[in-house]
């Protein structure tokens, strides 16, 4: 008889190697991928609690609570409460581009009381601007999906574009239907020549 060397026997998979993606490892994290948006709140909530939701969504809501005419012009940076457990009453930090820091403190009032609808209540009492560099936090744009045809539909379109008469037109699409098939890199599959 073996002795038990506290190693799995051959032919069996250990415990651990099963733990695959979508369930949960022995630390209670999953090994799956998932959105980034998704969990930003919980982790943020998580760090910093209660106060940070309120920030974070008043950074990411911006544009929408001032406008993008103020948006051009400033970023919140933090709120400043004077009392933590009240959160009245704030001092909002706000960067703003050179240039426009008087402005802004002339129309402080709109500023202030447009932050304070988002919120619901008078969280915020005074602003304190601060000048310099603005973040960039336009998105990426997303690559769109490029259009392509199946075998069938390239047929299909060959045979379509056979009967036209104008030659540059019909090379054209015959070009147009070679790069959306992936037939070619521009030449067309017929012998023909391109312009």
């Amino acid at each position: 008889m073996a002795e038990d060397s506290g190693k799995a026997p051959r032919g069996r998979v250990s415990q651990a190697s099963t733990q695959g993606a979508g369930k949960p490892a022995g630390d209670g994290r999953r090994r799956s991928m998932s959105a980034l948006g998704a969990n930003v709140e919980r982790v943020t909530r998580q760090v910093l609690g209660k106060r940070a939701l309120a920030e974070a969504s008043l950074i990411a809501e911006w544009p929408s609570v001032v406008g993008q005419d103020f948006a051009r012009a400033c970023q919140p940076r933090r709120l400043v409460f004077p009392d933590r457990k009240a959160r009245r009453e704030a001092t909002l930090v706000l960067r703003v581009k050179s240039g426009e820091a008087t402005r802004l403190a002339h129309l402080e009032p709109v500023l202030i009381d447009r932050v304070n609808g988002f919120f619901g209540y008078q969280a915020v009492k005074r602003l304190k601007l601060e000048q310099g560099q603005l973040v960039d936090r336009t998105p990426a744009p997303r690559p769109r999906p490029q259009p392509t045809l199946d075998d069938s539909e390239s047929r299909a379109a060959r045979e379509r574009i056979a009967g036209i008469e104008d030659t540059r037109l019909r090379d054209a699409l015959n070009r147009l239907s070679d790069r959306l098939s992936g037939a070619g890199s521009g030449g067309r599959s017929d012998g023909g020549s391109t312009r």
